[in-house]
């Protein structure tokens, strides 16, 4: 009867001893679990097995060095050559002031493409590296928002047109070894009031610089033997030009409607003066030619009202139709003896 009274206290002590070990166990998650949170590291996350996906690893690409630096957005094509870049339009490029890397690639990007950068009225400079030697025609033409440009030394080549239509432009650094100042290379430019051409530089272009109505002073070296027909004309401000010693040709036009043009001194090396040469330059009042000049176009000097003396060559042979027609200023003119057909 002893035994069966004890199992009862025995069965209490259990459960009592169970409830303890229980307790006991969650008190320990709860702990460990606040450790966890406590030292919770947010990059490691558990694993969990996902769907796999298509990872594209990207291929090598090649570190910028300094000198590959730009204006992020430029196309560039491969030269001929194999061996160089030039640029070869705007691309995707937005910015303002515009800077052409000196390399591309590991490659120099030695010219600017034929109208690369035409027509866009956000630019408002460039700055090119001297790897770059050539700039192609209508490179910039027509860029209405370029204010300047600083051509370096490296350039040997300036394209057809390659900055006409500029309206802005008001100040060009040339290279000193350009050899050549292409055909409207600089037309309608009519915000620029100076240029100085460098010595390099054997020709000027037909139409260089027409329509360039502010422009006021232009100095030629004798380097060039050659201005293009139609170089200057119609700069409406054009006041004075230095000719220096080694000219041989002023072309047809050349500054025909220059109406400021107020002094001009024909150099002893220039050959041939075209026709329409100085057509209406009004402020002229007087011109030497000089006895190396043998062959004067005709009109040459039609229309400048204010010339009042002149002095021919005497090596001429013709006097044109129209030389010195309009001028109503002209109360005399000597001809020389060796002038045969008038």
């Amino acid at each position: 009867m002893n035994q069966n009274k004890s199992w009862p206290m025995i069965l209490v002590a259990v459960l009592m001893l169970l409830t303890v070990i229980v307790s006991d166990l969650k008190w320990e998650n709860l702990l460990l679990k606040a450790s966890d949170f406590l030292n919770h590291d947010e990059t490691k996350v558990p694993f969990q097995e996902t769907e796999k996906e298509d990872i594209r690893v990207p291929s090598e690409t090649k570190p910028i060095e300094e000198d590959d630096s730009g204006s992020e957005g430029l196309f560039f094509a491969l030269n001929e050559d194999g061996a160089s870049y030039m640029v070869e339009e705007i691309g995707f490029c937005t910015d303002f002031h515009i800077v052409i890397p000196r390399t591309y690639e590991g490659l120099p990007v030695t010219s600017i493409g034929i109208q690369a950068f035409g027509n866009n009225s956000n630019l408002r400079s460039i700055q090119i590296p001297d790897s770059v030697t050539s700039i192609g025609d209508h490179a910039f033409s027509g860029c209405s928002g370029l204010r300047s440009i600083e051509i370096p030394d490296s350039v040997t080549s300036i394209g057809d047109q390659a900055f006409s239509c500029c309206e802005r432009l008001e100040s060009i650094r040339l290279s000193n070894r350009v050899e050549k100042i292409g055909d409207a290379t600089f037309t309608s430019c009519t915000s620029l009031k100076s240029i100085e051409i460098p010595n390099s530089a054997t020709s000027i272009g037909e139409s260089a610089f027409s329509f360039c109505t502010n422009l006021e002073i232009v100095k030629i070296p004798g380097s060039v033997i050659s201005i293009g027909n139609n170089a200057f004309q119609d700069c409406t401000n054009l006041a004075y030009v230095d000719l220096q010693n080694g000219i041989t040709r002023i072309g047809l036009w050349a500054f025909g409607k220059c109406p400021n043009l107020a002094h001009i001194e024909i150099p002893d090396s220039v050959t041939s003066i075209g026709s329409f040469a100085f057509l209406g330059c009004e402020g002229l009042t007087s011109i030497e030619i000089p006895d190396s000049v043998t062959d004067i176009g005709d009109s040459a000097f039609s229309e400048c009202t204010n010339l009042t003396y002149v002095s021919l060559s005497s090596r001429m042979t013709r006097i044109e139709d129209g030389l010195f027609e309009c001028c109503s200023s002209l109360e005399s003119i000597e001809i020389p003896s060796s002038v045969i057909t008038i």
